[in-house]
C-alpha cells in the first residue's frame, strides 16, 4: 500500500511540474507575440517608434531581427507547451486510473423460486 501512495505522490508532482512548464510558455509567447507586433510596426513605420521619429535604416533591421528573433522564440515554446500539455493529459489519465477504487463486482441477484402451486382438495361433483 505504501508503493502505491508514493506512486501517486510521484504523479502528482509530475503533473505539477507540467503544468507550471506550460504556465511559463504561455507567458512566454504573450511576450513574444508583443514584441514581435512591436517589430513589426519598427519594420513597417520606423519613423514612429525611433528617437526623433528618424527614417533610418539601422532602426527597420532592428525591426527585422527583433520580428525573426521572437518568431523562433515564441514557435519554440509553442513547441514546448504542445509537447508538455500532451504530456499533461496523459499523466492526468494515469493518475485518475490509479487514484481511482476498482468497481466492486456486483452482487449475484438471487435465484427467485417459482411460487408454490398449491393443489386444493377436489371436491366430489354431486
Amino acid at each position: 500500500m505504501h508503493n502505491d501512495s508514493h506512486d501517486v505522490t510521484v504523479r502528482r508532482a509530475y503533473q505539477i511540474y507540467l503544468y507550471a512548464v506550460c504556465f511559463v510558455t504561455v507567458l512566454v509567447v504573450l511576450f513574444t507575440f508583443s514584441e514581435a507586433v512591436y517589430s513589426l510596426v519598427r519594420i513597417i513605420a520606423p519613423g514612429t517608434t525611433g528617437p526623433g521619429g528618424s527614417l533610418s535604416g539601422p532602426e527597420r533591421d532592428q525591426g527585422v531581427a527583433g520580428l525573426i528573433r521572437n518568431l523562433i522564440l515564441g514557435g519554440a515554446a509553442l513547441g514546448i507547451f504542445a509537447f508538455h500539455w500532451a504530456r499533461s493529459v496523459d499523466a492526468r489519465e494515469e493518475l485518475e486510473h490509479a487514484t481511482t477504487p476498482p468497481a466492486p463486482e456486483p452482487e449475484p441477484e438471487p435465484v427467485k423460486e417459482a411460487p408454490k402451486r398449491t393443489t386444493r382438495a377436489r371436491r366430489p361433483r354431486a
